[in-house]
């Protein structure tokens, strides 16, 4: 009986092997054909599904050491989902960036295995609140006064100002949602308490989240299902429910004509007065404004994903985390506080605050490109899908359904791009403009846009390359500078030690390390 057992169990391995042969083989077969692409790990088919598993843990070292290895070469590495060819060196980025919609799909990626989340009104909100980001100014500012005065209260006249020691996640995430909420939504209901805590609660979640091994893991059937449950989408149908009783209470109001309403810039006052959205529900209208509180500041990149974030988790995630890296990299660098401040005082003298004020602040706009290069929140840019072969200067020739894309950390650390491409200089793109330009041009004029924080390059892919970079950096940039301005020019901010933390490793993503505290006191009225 027991000979039987083991015959019988003997065969049901054998039958489960064959099987699972018989599905690698298949899935194999369904790939394109990337044998003449080097490897980056293990080059078999089934011995790469563990280099798959490590990529998903250390996927941002791993890109690390292939690009070492192989630029100016190209590469691949293997994902959970399929081959990942990687692209490296400013000659091969610049022939993606010039390939026709009909070569290269950069909207094919966004689905199946890999995922962005675009809401259906986001480029309608994107572009009215980048044409209106101007009249946003006073708002966020307004705002920015409000809440730096709540988590830093001023010293009373004739008392020197004492450091006090604040979560650094904790103040980035009241800052960046506090922001969000009054773009989107208004004074009123950015300021009711209830919402802004559980706003603030959402970001710091989504900032110290890291994406699922085991959801990654999942087939795409059983996705759906661990999404809704995960606790962000709890928060975010509680912040659902909040927002429709307002839309109701502003439709009322707006019946009514009601003229001493706080009204402002926002995207719900434009939502309720644009015939366009004029059928849609009231649940409608607060998705697409939660969704654009996080996709509108999303530099789109394509990871492996965090789909059980949903589309609530990247761009909070993102935005949050290039204000976190510009707040850490000051408080490890206090010295460039100054010549930022006497910068921004001088141009305020002068301006007040508007937009061309702010673009004028080369050392403001330098500072933050730098520490978005140093900083990357996202580790893969300019991602395509081939729709039809093709074939680089060099002769490399990718077949069609083949996924491609730039590692951005290693194309900004490369020395063949930046002088010393590993250390963080916070006024490297002002000085390069001025040695190109003078002091006096101002900064995005002519030929001064080349180093602007908003423009892009083969050596600065944080915002992606080309015609598909994000089309919401140029409101990113502006809403990212007047939350630094306001910082600078009225508060100091150090490190205990005086030293940057470590980043914490995360997958794609080296995150700014979320438990540490940063020293903050305000500067002298």
């Amino acid at each position: 009986m027991d000979a039987e057992d083991a015959h019988s169990s003997a065969i049901f391995i054998f039958l489960g092997a064959a099987i699972l042969l018989t599905l690698v083989s298949w899935t194999e077969r369904r790939e394109p054909n990337l044998k003449h692409i080097p490897t980056f790990g293990q080059p078999g088919y089934i011995l790469s599904y563990f280099d798959a598993f490590t990529f998903t843990i250390s996927g941002l070292s791993k890109l690390q050491r292939g690009c070492d290895k192989y630029r100016p070469r190209i590469f691949k590495v293997a994902t959970l989902s399929r081959w990942l060819v990687i692209v490296t060196g400013p000659q091969h980025v610049e022939e993606l960036r010039k390939a026709t919609e009909e070569e290269l799909s950069v909207v094919e990626p966004t689905t199946g295995h890999f995922y962005a989340a675009i809401p259906k009104y986001t480029n309608q909100s994107i572009r009215y609140m980048t044409q209106h980001v101007e009249n946003l100014i006073p708002d966020l500012s307004d705002e920015l006064i409000h809440v730096l005065h709540y988590a830093i209260p001023f010293t009373p006249a004739g008392e020197s100002a004492a450091w006090k020691g604040l979560d650094a996640v904790e103040f980035v995430t009241l800052i960046t949602t506090s922001t969000i909420n009054r773009m989107t939504v208004g004074v009123l209901f950015t300021r009711e308490m209830d919402y802004a805590f559980r706003s603030a609660a959402l970001a710091r979640k989504v900032f110290v989240d890291t994406p699922s091994i085991i959801s990654s893991l999942l087939p795409d059937i059983f996705k759906s299902f661990f999404r809704a449950l995960s606790p962000v989408q709890a928060r975010r149908r509680i912040m659902k429910t909040m927002l429709v009783r307002y839309i109701k209470a502003k439709k009322n109001i707006h019946d009514r004509g009601d003229s001493h309403e706080p009204n402002g810039e926002t995207m719900l006052s434009w939502m309720l007065t644009n015939e366009q959205f004029k059928t849609m529900s009231n649940e409608e209208i607060a998705s697409s404004i939660l969704d654009f509180s996080v996709t509108s500041f999303q530099r789109i990149s394509i990871v492996r994903p965090p789909r059980t974030h949903s589309p609530i988790a990247t761009s909070l995630n993102i935005f949050s985390k290039d204000f976190a890296n510009a707040l850490y990299y000051l408080a490890a660098s206090p010295k460039h506080a100054v010549p930022m401040r006497r910068e921004i005082e001088g141009v305020i003298k002068r301006e007040w605050w508007s937009k061309d004020a702010i673009n004028r602040m080369r050392k403001v706009d330098s500072f933050l490109k730098e520490s978005m290069r140093m900083g990357n929140a996202s580790s893969l840019s300019v991602i395509r899908k081939t729709l039809k072969p093709f074939t680089f200067l060099d002769g490399t020739c990718l077949p069609t359904g083949t996924v491609l894309a730039v590692a951005t950390p290693p194309q900004h650390l490369d020395a063949n791009l930046q002088s010393s491409p590993d250390e963080f200089d916070g006024f490297r793109f002002s000085r390069l403009h001025e040695q190109e330009h003078g002091s006096e041009r101002m900064l995005g004029g002519g030929g001064g846009m080349r180093y602007q924080l908003v423009a892009t390059s083969p050596d600065f892919l944080a915002w992606g390359y080309g015609r598909h970079a994000c089309p919401a950096r140029f409101m990113a940039a502006m809403v990212l500078k007047t939350i630094f301005i306001h910082l600078v020019l009225k508060y100091d901010v150090r490190f205990e030690d005086g030293v940057r933390p470590e980043d914490r490793p995360a997958g794609l993503r080296d995150l700014p390390n979320p438990n540490v505290k940063i020293l903050i006191r305000p500067r002298p009225l």
